[in-house]
Order: structure tokens, then C-alpha cells, then sequence
């Protein structure tokens, strides 16, 4: 019997110290891009973004990125928050094939080192995509899967940009609840300072 109970234990503290190394493992693959001083360069490619040089913003785009993967740091949030902008040019340049590659691409990177954030932005940036070519049903698709990680994982900054989107495809389809989201997506952007989602939701 006592044989029996120091297998078990030692069983036990073997699944153990494997799980831990795993976890130790995952947490270790994260890394931050704060010693690279890149943070300027990413306000002025949203500038750039924001003001629709597009073309300029995807150079910039990439330069930063090339940057980050020769210094080995390609699992940071920085890589995912610039692909996501570089995601956005393409789309104003209506390279949609190329956007939602890169969205697909970002979710697959950013889903095992659990950027939520990054995984749930890049689900409603193909929502956009899907709405603009008249693809409802996927559209709405990639709208729950955003909803349920901002849900799950209390992604509060995150709401006002999900509630333009999902006004966006309600009034699409013809519901009136658009309006209803329209306004939640205002009041959300006030309460984050995000003067993007005040400015969506009021043109809803």
C-alpha cells in the first residue's frame, strides 16, 4: 500500500513539474519591444493612418516590423497593434485579399501568447471587410467570436469598437436596433476618450 501511495505522489509531482515548465514555457515566449524606443514611430504611423496616406503608413508598417523580427521580439504586442494599422491601409486601398490574410495570419500568432485584444481587434477588422463586400453572415460570425473574447476576457476598450461595427452590420441588414448600438458605441468612446468611436457612432 505504501509503495502504491509514493507512485502516485511521484506520478503526481511529475504531471506537475511538466505542467509548470509548460506554463513557464508560454510565459516566456512573450516578450515586450520597449527597449527597441519604437513607440514614437507607431503614433506617427496611426497619424499616418488617420489621415489616409496609406501607401506611406504600409512602408512605415513594414520597416517597423523587419525591425522587430531582426531583434527577436516578433511575439511583443507592438508586432499585432502595427499589423492591425497595416491591416487598415490595405483596406483603404481596397487590397481586401491581402487585409484579411493578415488578419487570419494575426490571429493564429496572437491566440497561443493570448493577446485577447489583438485576436478580438483583428475579428472585427475582418467584420468590416465581410460587411463591405455584402458578406453578412460572416460578417456577424466574426462579430460574435469578438464579442464573446471581449466578454470573457473583459475587454473594455475594446466595446466601442465592436458596438460601430455591430450598428454598422444591423443597419446593413435593415434593423433598427442599429441605432441602439450606434448610441452605446458614443457613450462607450466618451467613457474610453476614444474620439474614433464618437466620431463612428455619431455618423451611424
Amino acid at each position: 500500500m505504501l509503495n502504491i501511495t509514493r507512485i502516485f505522489l511521484s506520478r503526481k509531482f511529475s504531471i506537475g513539474l511538466i505542467l509548470f515548465m509548460m506554463l513557464g514555457n508560454i510565459s516566456a515566449q512573450v516578450m515586450d519591444c520597449d527597449d527597441l524606443g519604437l513607440e514614437k514611430e507607431y503614433t506617427r504611423l496611426k497619424k499616418l493612418n488617420r489621415s489616409q496616406n496609406n501607401y506611406k503608413a504600409i512602408l512605415l508598417a513594414d520597416s517597423l516590423l523587419a525591425i522587430i523580427g531582426k531583434n527577436g521580439k516578433s511575439t511583443c504586442k507592438l508586432r499585432f497593434q502595427i499589423e492591425i494599422e497595416k491591416g487598415e491601409s490595405l483596406e483603404l486601398q481596397s487590397k481586401f485579399e491581402d487585409a484579411m490574410n493578415l488578419y487570419y495570419n494575426l490571429i493564429r500568432n496572437a491566440e497561443p501568447l493570448t493577446h485577447w485584444d489583438m485576436v478580438a481587434n483583428a475579428h472585427i477588422s475582418l467584420a468590416r471587410i465581410q460587411e463591405f463586400i455584402d458578406r453578412y453572415g460572416d460578417c456577424l460570425y466574426h462579430l460574435t467570436l469578438a464579442n464573446n473574447l471581449i466578454q470573457e476576457h473583459g475587454l473594455l476598450k475594446i466595446e466601442s469598437y465592436y458596438c460601430v461595427r455591430y450598428s454598422s452590420y444591423l443597419r446593413s441588414i435593415g434593423k433598427d436596433s442599429a441605432m441602439f448600438y450606434a448610441r452605446k458605441a458614443v457613450e462607450l468612446g466618451h467613457r474610453d476618450t476614444n474620439n474614433k468611436s464618437i466620431s463612428d457612432g455619431n455618423l451611424l
